[in-house]
């Protein structure tokens, strides 16, 4: 087979193979590099290289053995008891993922995930998974939400799940020498950068660096942008198209970690293609992909949302504004055909021919909006903080199932019928709960009974939603420590204990000396908030919305206290007109109200008081 390639690309896979041919002498098997291309690849003008290899990326040579492969991921952080406001709390959330993630898989064949589940029969049933071990089948989103989930939590429940993904996927990666591409591969390729910041293991990067130079391999450079051609050698159409953005996604999260910068280069062209050529937004960032359903052509918003995320990541991450400026765009679009108010944003934009019987919140949509509010706040385009808090408090943690109680109740009509072949029944509504729903409403769980009881994407995505949330709502850089978000989260630098919203109040433990600054919300004035330390008063300044409280000490207790109020909104969600009481940004009221797992019971948050509770902290 004639391979063509760019002069840019001789240049880069020829460093990335000049490490690969330090595994000669070490147990890393390399087998021979074939592109999937089968058509001569169009002609290409190209500028002359500008990139240029890290002088250090070959120093160390990596050797994979079954230390490396069967490596038990440590949970070795400080934990402590302490007393919390009984609030959102992202470690309570993250244990609840990890029960869905570990328990709905099948132990008989590698612990492979259940994508789907139903609940319209008794006993309800998980479903779509392997029932004989595959070793080259994987659920990336599942592997990659476990890992973040354990950084949040340090939970080591069912780790032998993740363990096993671990093990099969390594040995995979070094025996096959691939590239990392589509919606589980790409995740992969996030999951092991993940995996290389936390354990520092050079190996993680040197296979980085392989599956970059096997993507240069496989793709095709079209003067200034990339793609993965298809079997006939044209541009991508339909699903390979959307796939490039879980493809950028790894790649942007490698260089992240990494610095290496062809992965840099690698991705910016990806990122061009899906922004200027691949069909799927208009200049103004509009979603114009659709796929085929019974009733006709629909524009699916998470296929969208996931590839206009792909680009914010890789902006923020990256620092490129042109790109990031073209994601706002599309971000402003995708909110407005939403619900900002709450975060619901439906699974199909609503312009489809012919009607749907309702319009449903998928998960999925609510995490690719959530991560892009934060990744555009983080690249500079705006202050989407309030976005952030609102998708969050509301419609995301509303769609994971907290407990399994209401299953039962609604099965006790329904006559007993056999478990299909390849499914299971044993203890579904103890191993669902944690899931992330794939077709709410903006009042219950399911819309209608007879979708799917759970969806994997949306289990993973909203798990991976909470974590970087979770990552950035504070950050200490140069001695300031900003709080973005006021949800309680313990980490090195401080704790943060937020009484939101039954008061208008956030705690900080400070754990180093700093600068403080905490983020008003958007409801409420700064001229009404106070400061506290140490039980005494301080005068406060602003930078924009963030109250500033000076330098503090290690032990120091900083008090930020604002008046927080009840509201009460008419308003249409979905295709369904709704009254909600929302108190600060927190929904404490919907009617009419749910009737199945019906979301938002929470009067106990319109009570003045926080409860405390005591729990045991972790910090990694």
């Amino acid at each position: 087979m004639k391979i063509s390639l760019s002069r840019r690309d001789f240049l880069k896979i020829s460093y990335i193979s000049f490490l690969a041919g330090l595994t000669a002498c070490r147990n890393l098997t390399i087998t021979e590099e074939v592109p999937v291309t089968t058509a001569t690849p169009k002609p290409t003008v190209t500028p002359s290289p500008t990139v240029t290899p890290s002088p250090t990326a070959t120093a160390f040579q990596c050797s994979p053995n079954d230390e490396f492969y069967n490596r038990l991921l440590t949970l070795n952080g400080e934990r402590y008891v302490t007393q919390v406001p009984d609030t959102l709390d992202f470690q309570k959330h993250a244990e609840l993922s990890l029960n869905a993630l570990t328990r709905c898989t099948n132990p008989d064949a590698d612990y492979s995930v259940y994508f789907y589940g139903k609940v319209n029969r008794n006993p309800p049933i998980l479903t779509d998974a392997d029932v004989v071990p595959n070793p080259t089948s994987f659920n990336g989103k599942f592997s990659e939400a476990a890992l973040m989930m354990r950084q949040i939590s340090g939970s080591d429940f069912n780790q032998q799940v993740d363990q096993t993904w671990r093990v099969k996927f390594l040995r995979w990666l070094v025996q096959a020498n691939p590239s990392l591409t589509g919606p589980d591969l790409g995740r992969l390729f996030a999951w092991m950068a993940l995996l290389y910041k936390i354990e520092g293991d050079e190996c993680y990067r040197q296979l980085g660096e392989k599956v970059i130079g096997q993507i240069l391999l496989q793709s095709r450079l079209q003067d200034d942008y990339r793609y993965f051609p298809t079997e006939n050698g044209a541009e991508p159409t339909d699903w390979e198209m959307v796939s490039h953005g879980w493809t950028l996604q790894g790649i942007a999260h490698f260089y992240e970690v990494t610095g290496f910068s062809p992965a840099e280069s690698l991705g910016k062209e990806f990122a061009r293609y899906l922004k200027d050529h691949s069909g799927m937004f208009d200049a103004n960032g509009r979603f114009l992909y659709r796929h085929q359903r019974e009733f006709g052509e629909v524009l699916h918003f998470h296929h969208n949302g996931n590839t206009l995320l792909s680009i914010a990541e890789l902006a923020a991450i990256t620092g490129d504004q042109e790109l990031a400026g073209f994601a706002r765009q599309g971000y402003e679009y995708a909110r407005s055909v939403g619900s900002p108010l709450v975060g619901f944003f439906p699974e199909y934009v609503p312009d489809y021919p012919g009607q749907l019987p309702y319009a449903d919140c998928e998960t999925c949509c609510v995490a690719d909006m959530v991560l892009l509010a934060l990744y555009l706040t983080k690249a500079g385009q705006s202050d989407y903080w309030d976005d952030v808090d609102r998708y969050v408090r509301n419609q995301l943690v509303e769609n994971q199932m907290a407990h399994g109680t209401w299953i039962d109740e609604y099965l006790a009509n329904l006559p007993v019928s056999p478990v299909p072949e390849g499914a299971t029944g044993d203890k579904v509504p103890e191993r669902v709960i944690g899931s992330f729903s794939g077709w709410a409403s903006a009042n219950e769980y399911l819309i209608d009974m007879n979708q799917p009881l759970v969806s994997a994407c949306c289990t993973g995505n909203g798990s991976r939603a909470l974590y970087y949330v979770w990552q950035n709502m504070l950050n200490l850089d140069q001695g300031r420590l900003t709080v973005n978000l006021l949800f309680n989260r313990a980490s090195r630098w401080a704790d943060v204990n937020s009484f939101i919203p039954y008061e208008g109040r956030v705690d900080v433990h400070l754990k180093t000396e700093c600068e403080l600054e905490i983020r008003l919300p958007e409801w409420g004035a700064p001229e009404e908030a106070s400061g506290v330390v140490n039980n005494t008063p301080v005068e406060l300044s602003y930078s924009g919305r963030y109250a500033r409280f000076g330098r503090l000490q290690r032990g120091d207790i900083a008090t930020l206290t604002f008046p927080i109020i009840e509201r009460t909104v008419d308003t249409q969600i979905g295709d369904r007109s709704y009254r909600l009481v929302i108190k600060g940004n927190d929904v404490v009221d919907i009617r009419p109200a749910g009737i199945w797992c019906p979301y938002y019971q929470r009067s106990h948050y319109r009570q003045p008081i926080a409860p405390l509770i005591e729990l045991q902290r972790y910090v990694g």
